[in-house]
C-alpha cells in the first residue's frame, strides 16, 4: 500500500506522518468545529493508511509524534476536549477493523523485527549481514568514498548500486535487480552530490530553522494564537523531515 503514491513506501507513510501536526493544528486552533472534525478524520485515517504501508521508521515515528502532539494539546489551552472523540474514533477503528483482516497478523509481525532490524542496521549479524537499511547506507558511503566533491551524480545512487557497487560491498545476502533508493537522504546526497550537495542541503535546513526560530520568538507572547500553533505544527513537519533523513 502506498507504492505509487508518493514516491514509494517509504516516502507515502513520510508525507502521512508530516501532515499529522497540521492535522492537530486543526484540532488546537479555534478554527470552527468543522475544522477540527477534519482533523481527527486525518490522524484517524492516517494512522491506518501508514500502518498498512508497513514502513517500519514510520510506524517509530509515528508513535513518537502521537504522543508529542497528545502532550502538546493536553498542555495547551485549546483542543483537550477534542482529544477524547479522537481517541474514541481510534480505538474503534482499531478494533473493529484491525482483528477481522490479515493485516493484524502482518502488523504484529513487522513490529516485532524493528529491534532486530535496528540492531542490524548499526552491525552485522553472525552471518556478516545487515538490515536493507543499513547496507544502503554502506554502499552510499561508499560511493561517497569514490566521489567525495561532488558525488557521482543526480539520481545516480541506484543505478550504481544495481550495476557495480553490490558486487563489491559485502554485507547483503541476496542480489538486487532494480535500481534502489538510498534509504536517507543524508546518504542520498552525499552519494549523488558528494560533500559539497550535503553542505547546500544542510544549509537549506539550517535557513529554514532559523527562520522557524525569528517566528517562534515574534509569536512567544501569543503563545496560544492561531500563528503561533501553525508556526510550532510546521516546525515539528520540518523536524520530522530532518529526522527521516537518517
Amino acid at each position: 500500500a502506498g507504492d505509487d503514491i508518493a514516491g514509494g513506501i517509504n516516502n507515502t507513510a513520510l508525507v502521512l506522518v508530516t501532515i499529522i501536526p497540521l492535522a492537530f493544528y486543526l484540532i488546537r486552533a479555534q478554527v470552527g468545529q468543522l475544522w477540527r472534525s477534519f482533523g481527527i478524520l486525518y490522524v484517524t485515517l492516517a494512522i491506518f493508511a501508514i500502518a498498512v504501508t508497513f514502513s517500519r521508521m514510520s510506524l517509530i515515528v509515528l508513535a513518537l509524534v502521537l504522543g508529542a502532539q497528545y502532550w502538546e494539546t493536553l498542555r495547551g489551552p485549546s483542543g483537550r476536549g477534542w482529544l477524547i472523540p479522537l481517541t474514541a474514533v481510534i480505538l474503534v477503528a482499531a478494533l473493529t477493523v484491525i482483528p477481522q483482516s490479515e493485516i493484524s497478523e502482518r502488523l504484529l509481525s513487522r513490529v516485532q523485527t524493528i529491534v532486530p532490524y535496528l540492531q542490524s542496521s548499526l552491525s552485522e549479524n553472525d552471518a556478516g549481514v545487515l538490515s536493507s537499511r543499513g547496507y544502503h547506507a554502506r554502499i552510499g558511503l561508499a560511493i561517497f568514498r569514490d566521489h567525495p566533491i561532488l558525488g557521482a551524480g543526480y539520481n545516480n545512487y541506484g543505478y550504481l548500486f544495481r550495476d557495480d557497487y553490490q558486487f563489491r560491498v559485502s554485507g547483503s545476502e541476496r542480489i538486487y535487480g532494480s535500481p534502489r533508493s538510498p534509504h536517507g537522504s543524508y546518504v542520498g546526497f552525499l552519494a549523488n552530490l558528494g560533500s559539497l550537495g550535503l553542505a547546500l542541503w544542510l544549509g537549506v535546513i539550517g535557513m529554514a530553522l532559523r527562520n522557524l526560530a525569528i517566528a517562534r520568538s515574534i509569536l512567544a507572547r501569543k503563545e496560544a494564537s492561531r500563528e503561533s500553533l501553525l508556526v510550532q505544527a510546521v516546525t515539528y513537519g520540518l523536524l520530522l523531515q530532518v529526522a527521516y533523513g537518517l
